[in-house]
């Protein structure tokens, strides 16, 4: 019989693209089910790309080819063929669909109630800093709806205007802002949002579980660029030889090209692929770009997570722990084996 010993338990596993988190969240994952520490295991993939249907090459979802497509907590989802472990949040949403920090804290806390409702296990897997950090948040703010107006205001206007006018109306969230956040249109757009819906009454987000009950883990991997360097353009040339080609030439057909100026088809790859396709490079400028992109967005994760150790930026869980692994000091082959024993032993 089971004693449940994780059951109260949240993992994030965090860190740079190209490390294995997803293979790590599933040999925890494996482990918990497999030591009876839990009676299910919920993951939620926080990835701003393998949400969306059609990108599951290009984003790489690595979802397991023996998982089959089923409903869990009244939500579609992926499901482990012999054990009660459920992926939930890759391939949810049409392109076209909008999503967000909102959006994603929207879907997951019900299936993390219904999940500690029901004796599992979470883990929170992916490489989108913000989800992790926000997905807790007691912040009123992160719950301001889109305002379409404003949105359609901002869209008049040239990148230097929208920042100008983020440090004029919103000089907080602009002092806040990283290098990146400060040249990307959609981030200077939701501090606007944020700025605007900040006059009406707002009330604290209350949870549907008490996080002073429950326990948080981060797990976080990194490692040296040049070892990404390497992961990645082999990486590169995985994704095209499983049909990169053939799925980005599909949505080329499919959908319009203002259509690939939403974010969906921003996901590294997309833009290089299109570019092959349209006889703009050849094969090894598309490998040479692609790996070059996936490898400058490993860098600012390397630089986000150096300051965001333990994930979550709630500080209302019963406990806190954080573990990171260098891969460039590791010199275990099987060291996802060893952290898995490693961090359940320590939690038990």
């Amino acid at each position: 019989m089971s004693d449940q010993l994780l059951s109260n338990q949240i993992f994030s596993i965090v860190g740079t693209t190209a490390t294995g988190k997803t293979s790590l969240a599933l040999q925890i994952a494996d482990e918990i089910i497999r030591q009876d520490k839990a009676v299910g295991v919920t993951i939620i993939s926080a990835d701003s790309r393998q949400v969306y249907k059609g990108l599951e090459v290009c984003s790489g979802s690595d979802v397991p080819p023996m998982w089959s497509i089923m409903t869990q907590f009244a939500t579609a989802c992926h499901g482990h063929p012999e054990f009660p472990i459920f992926l939930f949040g890759t391939s949810v949403l049409e392109p076209t669909a909008e999503w967000s920090v909102t959006h994603f804290r929207q879907y997951a806390l019900p299936i993390i109630q219904q999940s500690f409702e029901n004796g599992f296990s979470v883990i929170i897997v992916g490489g989108t800093g913000l989800y992790h950090e926000h997905l807790f948040s007691t912040d009123p703010l992160l719950d301001i709806p889109p305002n379409k107006e404003l949105r359609l205001a901002a869209a008049l206007l040239s990148l230097d205007q929208l920042q100008e006018k983020v440090a004029t109306d919103a000089s907080d969230a602009w002092s806040a802002m990283n290098d990146s956040d400060r040249y990307n249109p959609r981030r200077l757009i939701r501090a606007l949002e944020k700025a605007a819906g900040s006059d009406a009454p707002l009330a604290s987000i209350h949870f549907p579980f008490n996080l002073s009950h429950l326990n948080h883990a981060t797990l976080g991997i990194i490692d040296s660029p040049e070892n990404l360097k390497n992961k990645i353009r082999n990486r590169v040339n995985e994704r095209l030889q499983h049909g990169a080609l053939d799925v980005t030439t599909s949505l080329i057909r499919k959908y319009e090209d203002q259509l690939w100026k939403l974010a969906a088809f921003t996901s590294t790859g997309c833009k290089e692929i299109r570019m092959y396709l349209e006889r703009q490079i050849d094969i090894d400028q598309l490998k040479e770009l692609w790996s070059r992109r996936e490898l400058q967005y490993a860098k600012r994760q390397l630089t986000w997570w150096k300051t965001h150790q333990f994930a979550s930026s709630s500080p209302l869980f019963a406990n806190k722990t954080k573990q990171w692994v260098d891969l460039s000091k590791n010199e275990q082959e099987n060291w996802q084996t060893a952290v898995t024993q490693s961090c359940i032993l320590a939690l038990c």
